[in-house]
Parts: C-alpha cells; sequence; structure tokens
C-alpha cells in the first residue's frame, strides 16, 4: 500500500500522539517510518543586544541538540515496537542529519515555511501517507497562528492522515 510514512514532528507533547498509530501503519503496511523535522532557528529579535554572535551559535545548537534527542527517542520506542524508523532534520544551513547519529540523510541546505517544506518531502517519494497530529486551535487561534495540518492537507498530493491533537 504505503511504502513510507513521513511524520512531522513539531517537538510539542502533541507531536507523540501519533506514534501509536504510526507503529500500527508501520507495522501493518510494512512500511518503512521517516520521523521529520523542519529545523526553524530561533530569529534574531529572540535574543537580546548583549548576545553575542558566539553565544548565539551556542544557543541555536543546544537547541537544535535538544530536537536531534526527541527525534532520536522517538526513533528508539518505534523501532523497539519492530517498526524501521529515520529520524531527519531539516532547515536553513543544517544538512539532514539521522538521529541519534549525525550523519544521514540527503544534503538539501533549503528551507521553507514547515508545510511546504513537508508536502516538498513527501512528494519526492512515491506512495508516501502523511501522518501528522494537529494542535486542535479553532477560532480566533486559528485565524492567527494558522494550521500547518491543514496547509499540509490543501497542498499535497498525495493522502494525509490528520489526528487530532488537543
Amino acid at each position: 500500500m504505503y511504502k513510507r510514512i513521513l511524520v512531522p514532528l513539531d517537538g510539542s507533547p502533541l507531536g507523540d500522539r501519533e506514534l501509536p498509530y504510526v507503529r500500527l501503519l508501520g507495522r501493518k503496511m510494512e512500511a518503512k517510518v521517516e520521523l521529520y523535522r523542519v529545523f526553524d532557528p530561533q530569529p534574531e529579535f529572540f535574543f537580546p543586544d548583549e548576545f553575542q554572535l558566539d553565544e548565539r551559535r551556542q544557543a541555536e545548537e543546544h537547541y537544535r541538540e535538544e530536537v536531534m534527542t526527541g527525534l532520536g527517542q522517538a526513533k528508539i520506542r518505534l523501532e523497539e515496537a519492530g517498526v524501521s524508523a529515520q529520524a531527519v532534520i531539516h532547515g536553513p544551513d543544517v544538512p539532514p542529519l539521522e538521529a541519534p547519529n549525525p550523519g544521514g540523510g540527503t544534503d538539501k541546505h533549503t528551507y521553507s515555511a514547515p508545510a511546504e517544506h513537508i508536502v516538498q518531502e513527501a512528494d519526492r517519494e512515491d506512495d508516501t501517507l502523511i501522518v501528522m497530529c494537529t494542535h486542535g486551535r479553532s477560532g480566533l487561534g486559528r485565524w492567527i497562528m494558522g494550521s500547518v495540518a491543514d496547509r499540509v492537507v490543501r497542498h499535497s498530493a498525495g493522502p494525509v492522515l490528520v489526528l487530532r491533537g488537543g
């Protein structure tokens, strides 16, 4: 049916809610699972002016390590359940890395908004199912924040399974 399950994670506790479904689907379909994170470095305005360039780099490196740790833990949980999994991070000037050991993946050095990046990644291989969680925002919060899941559903050429998060 599907050879690949792409699982975009954003680091929030809601992101782990799709893992039981991914575990089940991965086993049933014998599909490879790709845990996927768009690395979003902290914007310049996040840092006070007194932060020096080295301190900013250290803060971003720490953030990146936290992202990799989270992906690595999710990967291990899937593999312990007998599901073949790969964890990949993509972002600006950050080559994709396979968690927990850096170095795997394809070096793209590209960045776009998360939804667009997810759709592009899914389109890279045929027979890809996207499984993701929505934050469950509604009303004004959804209008202001938008919904990555909505944008993925609207722009994806392939199937998307969206699980309600909150």
